[in-house]
């Protein structure tokens, strides 16, 4: 469950970060957006070409030898009422996620991963942090005794146990020394988080201990642009290649929440004006 809702809440952030215009929608007889970045993003690129005199954004496989290996000369569209051949350039044109034409399937699938433990992780401390010792028991009937309580342990409610039995159960203390803190879970959870959000190029604010200094803020925002800009110029060379065949204005810009100043740099921690002086006493 924590996988499937990290899987999701990724793609959906990752999906977000440009918006198609032009393309109108399924309801006016356009194309709605989410349709171009579905294919886009769980495929590494997509197919658009016209379908009963309408125009459609597709998955489907590239075939036809050229003396490029990344290009080819004919694509197969499919969707779940059709499936079909198109000429490349002619009959339909093609969308890339990157240069490299990658899915993100297996970068989210790492990060949900990660975050899930995490998550996990965090639920098991936060419930093993409730009781410092494990029970013992001796048979089937104290140990339903005994899961009856941990169950209402829980779920946050202390309950009585009214069977002379429980008294023989033996406690045994848990050595949590080497069990990470709720804390550094919790850090090491939005640290990924982070990661994940540095990656596909959206700046975030780090808890770094200790000065940052302005070579390390601008190296970051050079490797954001590079990372966001090579989808940002795949989206827009489609958007030209739509409109050289099929006519229309499609365009694609980023999300407004991107539209961050690379020109400022957050200002670097300093002493207090004197304090230099106090430290060396």
């Amino acid at each position: 469950m924590a996988y499937t809702f990290w899987a999701n809440y990724l793609f959906e952030r990752i999906a977000r970060l440009f918006i198609h215009e032009g393309t109108g929608s399924d309801r006016t007889g356009g194309i709605d957006p989410i349709h171009i970045e579905k294919p886009l993003l769980k495929y590494g690129y997509a197919i658009g070409t016209k379908h009963r005199g309408k125009e459609v954004v597709w998955r489907g496989s590239l075939y036809g030898v050229t003396d490029y290996e990344d290009r080819f000369t004919h694509a197969t569209v499919s969707s779940p009422m059709y499936s079909g051949s198109r000429k490349i350039g002619k009959d339909c044109f093609i969308i890339d996620n990157n240069s490299l034409r990658n899915s993100m399937c297996h970068f989210v699938h790492r990060y949900a991963i990660m975050l899930g433990h995490a998550e996990v992780t965090l639920i098991t401390l936060l419930f093993n942090a409730r009781v410092s010792s494990v029970p013992t028991v001796r048979n089937t009937k104290e140990q339903t005794l005994v899961d009856q309580w941990r169950s209402g342990v829980y779920n946050g409610r202390l309950s009585t146990i009214l069977d002379s039995g429980f008294l023989s159960v033996k406690w045994q203390d848990i050595n949590q020394k080497s069990i990470a803190s709720l804390q550094e879970v919790w850090e090491l959870r939005n640290n990924i988080l982070n990661s994940f959000y540095t990656d596909i190029g959206v700046r975030v604010t780090w808890n770094k201990k200790g000065n940052m200094i302005a070579d390390e803020v601008g190296g970051n925002d050079s490797m954001l642009l590079f990372n966001i800009d090579d989808m940002f110029d795949c989206r827009k060379r489609g958007d030209e290649w739509h409109n050289e065949l099929y006519g229309g204005n499609w365009s694609t810009r980023k999300a407004d929440e991107l539209n961050y100043d690379m020109s400022t740099t957050p200002e670097t921690e300093s002493l207090p004006s004197g304090a230099d002086e106090i430290e060396n006493g």
